[in-house]
């Protein structure tokens, strides 16, 4: 008998099999308590050594590993009773002699027993209870030789490392792959019936994270309320009677460029475009295209550094820009905004895994003038945050706009073609000024008495109009 053949392993559910048939070389799974992640990486592991590769197990410390070890001893036992693998309990190491295989645990407060050593596969249990030192400088290094794969599987902990990694896996879904496993997903009525004790019995949220395996901050996150606020309708044009404002953050070498779009008539974000990698030329299609979409009465765009020069050229070109000066009292009031917005469901979010998770791990430390220092975890971005503080900025603050009617429905849209047209009437473009009132608390008294006018697109025949001077509608 060989002992491949012997080698008898639990049948996986079908949620289980599918994570363990991905291909994908980094897999994220946060899961709840007694979802079954020991079993699925425990037939992972010892399948992978018994055709013959070395395969580690880390868990945080080694008194973890208790079950584990039971659990693999037990799968083995028939092949170590006939002399064809060999198991050793001071290295909680199992062999499998005929083909040099073998698994072994390690713990991660021990780093250096790991470095030196090449595996197929490093199965990391708690990983959110793992320094993310650990991870990168020690463990990533030993799967090189065999081009490995590596599981990483936890019960959520705040929006740590394993958070950025899991948000890393939505994101990627080819070389990083992540799924979100709640108890309730284990189909054991045992289970199932623990699950609702713990419901009636736990904090809400640390039931969260613990069995629903949701990523809940850890008190330093800047915006609380978030999935409250995820009941958006996104849509990729404007609705008719709506009004639209755009938040525009300029991405630098490796961050994302993003335009958000709100609908200022019903508070949601409807619609957000990320651009990374591209030159500019490029990015300024994309952001005339979302222009076009939706025909923002203005677009508030981060002006600091890379901005300005993109924010003269789109200016030129007719689009309705207005710079925003990032410093860190300008952050907070528009942190201070969003925060306030969302704590009072004044703003509709779309459900939208990536723009909730950005929002949800945006964090803020105090500083001694009193005021918050804010960014992105390590290896996650704030593109879609700042876009989004942006967009909902520019729907409370009114104000005045020059630009130049760029005419968007000018042949087929062709942008040169405009210019030329413009360069040919000896450089002489007609250049209007725009009064906007976002729509959230009632515009100043005086703002329809400025005589000012603006220029609106006609739905019914494609065709820009003057509107009258004497008032201008909210729509």
């Amino acid at each position: 008998m060989s002992s491949k053949a012997a080698l008898h392993l639990p049948r996986l559910r079908a949620d289980q099999w599918g994570i363990a048939q991905h291909p994908a070389k980094v897999k994220v799974l946060a899961c709840g308590r007694r979802w079954g992640k020991s079993v699925l990486g425990g037939v992972l592991a010892l399948a992978t050594s018994n055709i013959g590769y070395p395969v580690a197990w880390v868990v945080p410390e080694y008194k973890n590993s208790s079950s584990l070890w039971r659990f693999a001893k037990s799968a083995v036992a028939p092949l170590r009773n006939v002399g064809l693998v060999r198991t050793n309990e001071g290295d909680r190491l199992i062999e499998f002699k005929h083909n040099g295989g073998f698994m072994q645990i390690f713990s991660a407060d021990n780093p250096d027993s790991i470095r030196g050593n090449a595996f197929k596969l490093v199965i990391v249990d708690e990983a959110a209870r793992i320094g993310e030192d650990v991870y990168y400088d020690t463990i990533e290094p030993t799967l090189a030789d065999y081009d490995g794969d590596v599981l990483l599987i936890s019960t959520p902990r705040g929006m740590n490392w394993f958070f950025v990694m899991y948000d890393r896996g939505l994101r990627d879904g080819k070389h990083i792959m992540s799924w979100q496993a709640p108890t309730r997903d284990n189909p054991n009525p045992l289970i199932r019936q623990a699950y609702d004790r713990a419901k009636e019995k736990t904090p809400s949220v640390k039931f969260r994270q613990e069995w629903d395996a949701e990523f809940v901050p850890d008190g330093s996150g800047a915006f609380s309320n978030v999935d409250k606020c995820a009941t958006a309708n996104m849509h990729k044009t404007a609705l008719s009677g709506h009004q639209y404002v755009q938040g525009l953050d300029f991405g630098r070498a490796n961050d994302y460029t993003v335009i958000a779009t709100m609908d200022v008539k019903t508070n949601e974000i409807v619609d957000y475009v990320r651009i990374n990698e591209i030159d500019y030329t490029r990015q300024r299609a994309y952001i005339t295209d979302a222009y076009r979409r939706f025909l923002p009465t203005v677009i508030v765009a981060e002006e600091n550094s890379i901005g300005n020069p993109i924010i003269t050229e789109l200016k030129r070109a007719g689009l309705p820009v207005q710079g925003f000066t990032t410093t860190s009292a300008s952050k907070n009031q528009l942190v201070d905004a969003f925060a306030l917005a969302l704590q009072n469901e004044a703003i509709r979010l779309p459900f939208d895994e990536t723009l909730l998770n950005e929002i949800k791990a945006y964090a803020g430390k105090p500083l001694k003038s009193g005021l918050y220092q804010y960014s992105a975890p390590s290896g996650m971005h704030d593109d879609i945050v700042m876009a989004c503080m942006l967009a909902l900025w520019a729907a409370r603050r009114g104000g005045e706009i020059r630009v130049i009617p760029y005419n968007v429905f000018y042949d087929d849209g062709d942008w040169e073609a405009w210019q030329q047209q413009q360069a040919e009437n000896e450089g002489v473009i007609e250049e209007t000024i725009i009064r906007f009132w976002g729509g959230l608390g009632p515009p100043p008294p005086d703002f329809y008495e400025k005589g000012l006018h603006r220029f609106k697109r006609n739905n019914t025949d494609g065709e820009w109009k003057r509107r009258g001077n004497k008032s201008i509608n909210r729509d």
